[in-house]
């Protein structure tokens, strides 16, 4: 899925989601609160969350996927 390049190449290399929301039960969208981003496999994939001040928070992910020997 994506590029094949970790999180850390940003706008530039990865994959990216931005206006992430969700619906609460009062059908409101809201940004989600305590997002945390973590990879199961940091060889072979890596997630970023980049959520500053006055900006849209934005999701990276990536990377190579299959690479061996740390990817089977």
């Amino acid at each position: 899925m994506g590029s094949g390049e970790f999180a850390s190449g940003r706008f530039k290399e990865a994959c990216f989601i931005r206006n992430i929301r969700i619906q609460d039960y009062s059908l409101q969208l809201k940004y989600p609160q305590n997002v945390n981003a973590m990879s199961e496999e940091p060889f072979c994939y890596s997630s970023l969350h980049d959520a500053r001040r006055g900006v849209e928070p934005i999701f990276y992910f990536g990377g190579p996927g299959r690479a061996l020997p740390h990817c089977p």
